[in-house]
């Protein structure tokens, strides 16, 4: 039965085929031009081909780089506004608190610029507040420590954060920081596209 239909339809699709129009318009061209005419027009045939550059590394990677020196800026340049505010409102200097004051304001000012300009979708927003918060963990203290002259791994005794990180011993401080920053580069690598892993 199988064989049948088969065959069937082989000559079905004959019979199609032969009802088919077989015309073709002609194929001389409309206009012949001699070489002797490009000649006195002075025309050289030329390709337009343009191959599309490589890009550099920096074109690459210039939007994740801007996302994570954005947040990482912004959380250094606050905790130095923040060092500065408090070693000035220490000595009594209305100077360095001034300056407290504006360096605080860059750092908030510096990654909502930086974002904004790097236009991020709707889906990489956890990301991002992801990646802010182990930088926060990672470069705030240190900075604000360095600021003020302090141990780098020293923790506070004002902040609820401060409490819980001057509970552990200054290697597990040490150990949090660097691995906080680990966790907010990874971010930046897998979720922005750094070096090709995009």
């Amino acid at each position: 039965m199988r064989a049948v239909l088969i065959i069937a339809l082989f000559f079905a699709s004959l019979y199609c085929m032969g009802q088919m129009s077989y015309d073709f318009p002609s194929m001389e061209p409309m206009y012949v031009i001699s070489e002797n005419t490009l000649r006195s027009l002075k025309i050289q045939p030329t390709l337009n081909y343009k191959p599309r550059a490589q890009q550099t590394w920096w074109e690459k990677n210039k939007r994740p780089l801007a996302i994570a020196g954005s947040l990482a800026g912004g959380v250094i340049l606050n905790a130095v506004g923040d060092g500065l505010l408090d070693e000035g409102k220490l000595r009594g200097d209305q100077s360095l608190m001034k300056w407290g004051h504006a360096v605080r304001a860059t750092g908030y000012v510096l990654p909502i610029g930086g974002l904004a300009m790097t236009e991020p979708k709707k889906e990489e927003v956890p990301w991002i507040l992801a990646e802010y918060f182990f930088f926060r963990v990672a470069l705030f203290n240190p900075s604000y420590n360095l600021t003020r002259g302090l141990d780098v791994v020293y923790a506070g005794s004002t902040d609820v954060s401060d409490v819980l990180m001057s509970s552990i011993p200054p290697g597990g401080r040490a150990f949090i920081h660097v691995w906080s920053f680990g966790a907010a580069i990874s971010i930046n690598w897998t979720q922005f596209g750094w070096w090709g892993w995009k």
